[in-house]
């Protein structure tokens, strides 16, 4: 099933459709790649925001990816920030300041000077921006990833934005998106069942059909001979073999005795009555299927309402 793109911005969905929302589908390489990238940014991001609490409780203002490697300068966490992770590819050593900004610029677009000292809150909406990078890769790996193997894929959320499929998505988005693969599963479920009725009807009306053509020769008394051309016909008409599907013990075409022919008939009102009871069972299940569709389409009716009233409420509010 492809993947439907989402070109058209937080708070839409390019297109309502069927979407598994379980990852992207990645190679075993890109699987590996993406990982570390998670891992490298969740912890990047740890690390930073240890940094500026510990910055802050020595009243430094503002300090640089140098500083974070200067064991002079701010070597109380100096330690955490060289070996929480390593973005080097040069594993046996420890990242230094420029693979630092090398990784930052990769994930959020910008390369920071190694020298730049930035404020507190500078940091730390680094650091949120990090971990929604993180969040955002983890959404593209495979939703039933072995937590083991490291970061879990399917949906991810970070700082208050969600994520599936490598796509940024407002709650609503996501709602719907989810609730929407609800109503097609839903919706298949009742074609199957449709279906399932459908050859079940058709089977009833050749089975009635064929009990017309044995009472058509059963005789009131004595011996009767059910034409083999009935059989020919039917099997042009249906498709199918009336002797192998509506007959326990199969019919005789010679002569035999009218007792006969009612044994062939109850095997058919045998079958006439399992298949009535089947579809009996199909449509108590075509109509809890149904209902259980309609209550998955109101809820994604009041859950766009509510948000859509919250949303001019905390615009009242800021006004």
């Amino acid at each position: 099933m492809a993947i439907n793109t989402h070109t058209t911005g937080i708070g839409t969905l390019a297109g309502i459709a069927w979407t598994p929302l379980d990852g992207t589908g990645l190679s075993s390489a890109q699987t590996t790649s993406v990982s570390a990238d998670v891992k490298a940014a969740s912890a990047m991001a740890t690390a930073l925001l240890e940094a500026t609490k510990s910055a802050f409780n020595r009243d430094w203002a503002r300090f640089s990816l140098n500083d974070l490697a200067d064991a002079a300068g701010l070597g109380a966490f100096a330690y955490l920030a060289r070996t929480n992770l390593r973005v080097s590819t040069a594993a046996s050593t420890d990242d230094t300041p420029g693979d630092w900004a090398t990784f930052i610029g990769r994930a959020v677009g910008s390369v920071p000077a190694t020298s730049q000292a930035r404020s507190l809150g500078e940091w730390r909406r680094l650091a949120a921006d990090l971990q929604q990078y993180a969040a955002l890769q983890a959404s593209k790996l495979d939703a039933g990833r072995d937590p083991s193997l490291g970061a879990a894929g399917g949906v991810t959320h970070a700082n208050g934005q969600w994520y599936a499929n490598g796509q940024a998505l407002s709650l609503l988005d996501l709602f719907t998106a989810a609730r929407v693969n609800q109503v097609a599963n839903h919706e298949d479920a009742l074609d199957d069942y449709m279906i399932q009725i459908q050859a079940n009807g058709r089977r009833l009306a050749a089975a009635r059909e064929w009990a017309a053509a044995i009472r058509k020769y059963q005789p009131a008394s004595g011996n009767g001979t059910l034409s083999s051309t009935e059989k020919t016909n039917f099997e042009a008409k249906w498709g199918f073999n009336p002797v192998t599907e509506f007959h326990k013990t199969a019919p005789t075409f010679g002569s035999v005795v009218a007792d006969t022919f009612g044994i062939w008939l109850n095997d058919v009102k045998a079958y006439v009555d399992d298949k009535d009871a089947d579809n009996q069972a199909l449509q108590q299940k075509l109509q809890q299927k149904s209902n259980r569709r309609d209550e998955v389409l109101e809820a994604m009716v009041s859950f766009a309402g509510k948000q859509s009233k919250t949303g001019s409420n905390m615009a009242g509010n800021l006004a």
